[in-house]
Protein backbone atom coordinates (compact mmCIF):
# COMPACT_ATOMS: atom_id res chain seq x y z
CA UNK A 1 0.00 0.00 0.00
CA UNK A 2 1.08 3.39 -0.96
CA UNK A 3 2.10 5.69 2.20
CA UNK A 4 0.84 8.90 3.13
CA UNK A 5 3.21 11.50 1.40
CA UNK A 6 4.96 14.54 3.39
CA UNK A 7 2.47 17.37 1.91
CA UNK A 8 -0.64 15.34 2.80
CA UNK A 9 1.18 14.76 6.50
CA UNK A 10 1.80 18.45 6.64
CA UNK A 11 -1.95 19.08 5.74
CA UNK A 12 -3.08 16.66 8.72
CA UNK A 13 -0.94 18.82 11.70
CA UNK A 14 -1.99 22.08 9.91
CA UNK A 15 -5.21 21.46 10.16
CA UNK A 16 -5.84 22.33 6.27
CA UNK A 17 -8.21 18.97 5.53
CA UNK A 18 -11.87 20.42 5.47
CA UNK A 19 -15.15 18.83 6.47
CA UNK A 20 -17.96 19.14 4.31
CA UNK A 21 -21.58 19.48 4.56
CA UNK A 22 -23.71 16.96 2.03
CA UNK A 23 -27.27 17.96 1.94
CA UNK A 24 -30.10 15.65 3.87
CA UNK A 25 -31.73 14.39 0.39
CA UNK A 26 -28.79 13.64 -1.23
CA UNK A 27 -28.59 9.74 -2.48
CA UNK A 28 -25.66 7.44 -2.50
CA UNK A 29 -24.87 3.87 -3.54
CA UNK A 30 -22.20 2.81 -1.19
CA UNK A 31 -20.11 -0.12 -1.92
CA UNK A 32 -17.66 -2.03 -0.09
CA UNK A 33 -14.36 -2.97 -0.87
CA UNK A 34 -11.51 -5.22 1.24
CA UNK A 35 -7.84 -5.48 0.50
CA UNK A 36 -4.72 -3.55 -0.39
CA UNK A 37 -5.18 0.76 -1.69
CA UNK A 38 -3.55 -0.38 -4.62
CA UNK A 39 -7.02 -2.41 -5.52
CA UNK A 40 -9.03 0.72 -5.11
CA UNK A 41 -7.95 1.66 -8.67
CA UNK A 42 -9.70 -1.53 -10.15
CA UNK A 43 -12.45 -1.74 -8.00
CA UNK A 44 -13.54 2.38 -9.08
CA UNK A 45 -13.82 0.93 -12.55
CA UNK A 46 -15.99 -2.04 -11.48
CA UNK A 47 -18.17 0.47 -9.39
CA UNK A 48 -18.47 2.93 -12.30
CA UNK A 49 -19.42 0.08 -14.33
CA UNK A 50 -22.07 -1.06 -12.49
CA UNK A 51 -23.30 2.17 -12.39
CA UNK A 52 -23.93 2.91 -15.77
CA UNK A 53 -25.26 -0.75 -17.17
CA UNK A 54 -28.22 0.55 -13.65
CA UNK A 55 -31.27 2.24 -15.23
CA UNK A 56 -32.71 3.48 -12.00
CA UNK A 57 -29.64 6.52 -11.07
CA UNK A 58 -27.47 8.24 -12.54
CA UNK A 59 -24.22 9.97 -11.33
CA UNK A 60 -24.98 13.09 -9.31
CA UNK A 61 -21.99 15.04 -10.14
CA UNK A 62 -22.53 18.37 -7.74
CA UNK A 63 -22.13 16.55 -4.64
CA UNK A 64 -18.71 15.22 -3.66
CA UNK A 65 -18.10 11.26 -3.77
CA UNK A 66 -15.86 9.96 -1.20
CA UNK A 67 -14.14 7.12 0.73
CA UNK A 68 -14.45 5.96 4.04
CA UNK A 69 -11.46 3.79 5.95
CA UNK A 70 -12.79 1.62 8.70
CA UNK A 71 -8.86 -0.02 9.61
CA UNK A 72 -5.53 1.99 9.65
CA UNK A 73 -2.88 0.29 7.13
CA UNK A 74 -0.20 0.70 10.01
CA UNK A 75 -1.66 -2.28 11.85
CA UNK A 76 -4.16 -3.89 9.41
CA UNK A 77 -2.82 -6.85 6.95
CA UNK A 78 -3.44 -5.68 3.46
CA UNK A 79 -6.09 -8.47 2.04
CA UNK A 80 -8.07 -7.55 5.15
CA UNK A 81 -8.35 -2.91 4.40
CA UNK A 82 -11.89 -1.98 4.78
CA UNK A 83 -12.91 0.64 1.94
CA UNK A 84 -16.38 1.62 1.82
CA UNK A 85 -17.15 4.12 -1.52
CA UNK A 86 -20.25 6.69 -1.48
CA UNK A 87 -20.86 7.46 -5.14
CA UNK A 88 -23.77 10.51 -5.26
CA UNK A 89 -26.76 9.62 -7.42
CA UNK A 90 -29.91 10.58 -8.55
CA UNK A 91 -33.00 8.83 -10.09
CA UNK A 92 -33.31 8.75 -13.51
CA UNK A 93 -36.04 9.64 -15.33
CA UNK A 94 -38.44 7.39 -17.03
CA UNK A 95 -37.75 7.47 -20.60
Amino acid sequence: CTPLNDDVIEEIKLGQLQQISIPEESAYLVYRYQGCYQGLVDFYRDVFVDIFQRETYILNLFIPLFEQYYNPPSDTPEEELLTELWVPVTRSLPI
